[in-house]
């Protein structure tokens, strides 16, 4: 390039040349902007030269030439950014800096940042313009920085913002100095403000989706607190709903479980949140137990005060979670209201599959007392549930009570649960009611056969031993040898369908 006196007079000879061709007014524009690309070409370059250039749009493409000119001293070249933000074109410097060769790009970018977050965090006439480059040019900064810039932005945006702040402050106040997309560029930083903005409703998903996305530990915290004011009244969609879910917290189910008796919410949405909250039970079994007896509080809320589905569907799902622990307790949701003839599900089907879980995720041990005190003191429909459940359990400690219901089966004392169970087919074709000296009986008997089972001929091992075992249990609604041959023909089919089923 020539030197700054030779292109002096080169600029001044052309400029004579082409006075002749044109006016007076076009000359000096284009000898202000020939002497601005000389002075970028190497060339000292000033303050004032800084300053004018910024001035329009030719003169910010000589500030980008000399900020991508190795020659120009860095700090020249981070002058020249710092004057594009204080002339409010924050948004050009991302633009700017990207072009510069890559051994002096994060130099450059570095040099600038450390410059623009004293500015954020002396408030200065420029700080909102030098937070926006700083955003942008987060992929440019050491760990430290990025820390640095976080928190900095962070306190600068939000020191005076609340969770008591009313919505209307809020809104006005972020509305005026940062964006959703940026918060979100803040990382931990920015997780209380946006769990904020969520609990009023402002940028819901754009929020939700944020602090999942940051992997530290008060995330869900922050998040479930947001929840909690923000889905009873702005609603539910399944990006809430799994981001409650991928919380894997137990105090995340009890709001879901809170919002399905919420009467305000439609039916669909109260079903989404029980299925969601039921998806974590395993994962609140291993809950502190403040948390797990919160979880198991609120479903024992909704088998109390539901629907008949609500009670199977509560009892069902605190036996998965607590398992006999709380037997008492689901027991006493059973209610003997005359509303099971309404079912329009079998009853006898769901009462089996309640002691068929109380099986699997219950104890003999722990459920003797319940149900021994169900048999003795409970209403009609406890005192049948406990019958087969017994039954299931094998649990011969209950004989005792089993006995004293069986004693009054045929007489004039037996009690008809026919409201409950309906009806069973006696060996004549004829119907009778089920009753409760009925269910004790077999359950007598069902156990006398489970307890065969350990010396049958032949020996049953396995799935034939589990198959045997569960046709004993479901078989509730005969004694001696109608139950018996009930057995033996259902096993029996089951074998022959084994039997041709592809190997």
């Amino acid at each position: 390039m020539p030197s700054l006196a030779t292109s002096h007079s080169f600029v001044s000879g052309h400029a004579r040349q082409l006075g002749s061709a044109r006016s007076p007014a076009h000359l000096g524009a284009l000898l202000v902007s020939l002497a601005v690309l000389v002075s970028a070409c190497g060339g000292s370059v000033s303050e004032s030269d800084l300053q004018k250039w910024a001035s329009s749009e030719t003169g910010f493409q000589r500030l980008a030439q000399v900020i991508r000119d190795a020659k120009q001293p860095v700090e020249v070249r981070v002058r020249a950014l710092e004057v594009i933000v204080e002339k409010d074109q924050a948004i050009r410097v991302r633009g700017m800096i990207d072009p510069v060769p890559e051994a002096d790009r994060q130099t450059i970018a570095r040099a600038l940042v450390d410059k623009l977050v004293t500015q954020v965090e002396s408030r200065s006439p420029t700080q909102a313009q030098s937070k926006d480059a700083i955003l942008s040019l987060v992929r440019y900064l050491t760990p430290e920085q990025v820390e640095r810039v976080q928190r900095a932005i962070s306190v600068w945006a939000f020191s005076d913002i609340s969770w008591e702040t009313p919505a209307p402050d809020l809104k006005s106040k972020l509305e005026a100095r940062i964006d959703a997309g940026q918060i979100a560029s803040l990382g931990p930083h920015g997780l209380e403000p946006a769990a904020i903005l969520l609990a009023n409703g402002f940028v819901a998903e754009q929020m939700v989706r944020y602090i999942t996305s940051v992997d530290v530990p008060q995330a869900k915290e922050l998040l479930l607190k947001a929840l909690r004011r923000f889905l009873p009244t702005y609603g539910v969609n399944p990006l809430y709903l799994d981001a409650v879910r991928r919380t894997q917290d137990a105090r995340g189910a009890q709001l879901l479980f809170e919002l399905y008796q919420n009467q305000a919410l439609d039916q669909e949405a109260r079903d989404a949140c029980f299925t969601t909250g039921a998806l974590m039970i395993d994962v609140i079994k291993n809950a502190p137990a403040d948390q797990k007896k919160a979880v198991a509080d609120e479903l024992l809320k909704i088998g109390g005060a539901g629907s008949i589905d609500d009670r199977w569907l509560a009892a069902a799902n605190l036996l998965a979670l607590a398992g006999s622990s709380r037997l008492a307790d689901v027991l006493a949701t059973l209610k003997d209201d005359k509303l099971y003839a309404k079912d329009e599900t079998d009853t006898g089907k769901r009462v089996l599959d309640f002691c068929l879980d109380l099986q699997k995720f219950g104890t003999a041990a722990e459920a003797e007392a319940p149900l021994r005190d169900a048999l003795n003191k409970g209403t009609n429909v406890q005192k049948s549930v406990a019958v087969i459940c017994a039954k299931a359990l094998a649990l011969e400690a209950v004989k005792p009570e089993l006995g004293a219901l069986a004693a009054n089966l045929g007489k004039p004392a037996d009690v008809s649960v026919a409201d409950f169970l309906g009806e069973t087919t006696l060996p004549d074709g004829k119907k009778a009611p089920i009753t409760l000296g009925l269910l004790a009986q077999n359950a007598i008997e069902g156990m006398g056969l489970i307890a065969a089972l350990a010396t049958a001929t032949p020996k049953l091992e396995g799935e034939q031993l589990d198959a045997r075992r569960f046709m004993i249990v479901v078989e509730f609604e005969a004694v001696g040898e109608p139950y018996t041959k009930a057995i033996d023909e259902r096993f029996a089919a089951w074998l022959e369908n084994k039997a041709k089923a592809p190997k």
